[in-house]
Formats: structure tokens, sequence, C-alpha cells
């Protein structure tokens, strides 16, 4: 009996040094969660990449189009009916906002040419507006330096005239932007004071052009 009672007792002692170390209600380690990671898109709707470019104003700009024209041929006038012509434009200037004050130059032949021919260089004084909608304003005032050929079957003339002229341009373009270049599109009614008659004509100019 006594033997017994010892065996008990000792297999007992390293029970209760057990719940001595463990003591009952500690809380449990805790546990780390980790996230599985969202499971890819289905095949054929994989999120297309997509490049936003921040029109930024510059200070200047500059730009070149071409032009087509209808109107009076100046110096011409009592020979010849309202003719097509064609030319260049080039233009710079200093932006305020939305709005650009600078210089532009035009080159255009009007007329029939080889016969009455009119070669037009327009240096002028201008102001141009682009809104954030896309509408373009301007108007320039400046001389018009033309060379003028008059080639009949007898009688061969050349002269050289200066005139003032003044004009408006009403069209499309794109923001002002130092990024990129920037399309335009638009038509542009002028009057040329030639030999003391208004002589109206009327472009539509398409072009591009770039700011820094």
């Amino acid at each position: 009996m006594v033997t017994i009672a010892l065996s008990v007792f000792g297999m007992a002692q390293p029970a209760l040094a057990q719940d001595e170390l463990d003591p009952v209600g500690a809380p449990p380690p805790p546990v780390e969660v980790i996230k599985k990671p969202p499971p890819p898109p289905p095949e054929g709707f994989l999120p297309v990449p997509t490049l936003d470019i921040e029109r930024i104003p510059p200070a200047t700009s500059y730009e070149f189009a071409a032009q087509v024209s209808y109107g009076s041929v100046a110096y011409f006038t009592d020979r010849v009916p309202n003719w097509v012509g064609f030319g260049f434009r080039g233009a710079w200037g200093k932006h305020f906002g939305k709005s650009r004050i600078g210089a532009s130059g035009t080159a255009t032949l009007e007329g029939d040419l080889t016969v009455h021919t009119l070669a037009v260089f327009e240096p002028a004084f201008v102001w141009d507006y682009v809104s954030e909608g896309g509408l373009l304003l301007g108007a320039g005032v400046g001389p018009a330096f033309a060379f003028t050929d008059y080639n009949a079957t007898v009688v061969h003339e050349v002269g050289f005239e200066v005139a003032p002229s003044a004009a408006v341009r009403l069209g499309w373009s794109q923001t002002w932007t130092r990024v990129g270049r920037r399309l335009f599109v638009f038509a542009e009614p002028k009057v040329r004071m030639a030999q003391g008659r208004m002589t109206p004509v009327v472009a539509v100019a398409v072009g591009s052009g770039a700011g820094r």
C-alpha cells in the first residue's frame, strides 16, 4: 500500500508542475493571418493602360499653316472677277493666359496667274485667343506689300504697291501647350484698301503649332 501511494504521488507531481507553468485562462498566442492576393481578371477583361498628357500652357508659341482664299484681286478688280488664291502663313507670339500677342506673316498668290498675277506679303501685328473648349478668335492689322504683273497680248505692266490690310479669325484649335503639337483650322475674312477701293478676301487655313 505504501509503495502504491508513493507511485501515485510521484505521478501527480509533473501534472502539478505543468499546471503551475500554464495556468488556466492564459490567452492563446496570436495567429498570423496572411491575406491572399486577389484573383487575376478573367481573360479578355484585362485593363487597358492609358496615358494622359497634360497640356501645359507655354510662355511663347509659333505656328505654320497652308491656306486657300477666294475674293477680290486687288489692283485688278476692274479686269478680273473674284478669284482663288493660295498661300502660306506663319506666326509667333507671347502668351498672356489664354491669349497670345505677336506677329504673323502671310505670303499669297492671287488672280489668274501669268495674266493678272498678284503676289502679296503681309506682315501683321496679331492677337489670338483659344478657349478651353477649342474656340479660336483672332485679329490682325498691318501693311500688304504687293507685286502686280499684268501680261496681256500686247501690254506687259509690272508694279509694286503697298496697302493697309486688316483681318479677323474664327475657327477651332486645340488648347495652347508646350507638350506636343497644336492643330487648328480657321476662316479669315480680310480687307485690303487698294487704290481707294476695299478688296475683301476670305481665306481658310489649316496648320499646326508648338509652344515653349
